[in-house]
């Protein structure tokens, strides 16, 4: 936990303009299912969703 942490503060720099950029993927969570699923290569999942 202690070295994720650690390595997270470097991250946390990039990381947050990554998580300042889905504010506009949160709304549709249908949407960044589909996207999220369609990555994951489980199409079932997002057919249901």
């Amino acid at each position: 936990m202690k070295q994720r942490l650690r390595k997270g503060e470097r991250k946390a720099h990039g990381g947050a303009s990554f998580i300042r950029k889905p504010p506009i993927h949160k709304p549709p969570k249908k949407r960044y299912l589909t996207l999220f699923v369609g990555n994951s290569g489980t199409a079932k999942k997002g057919d249901q969703k």
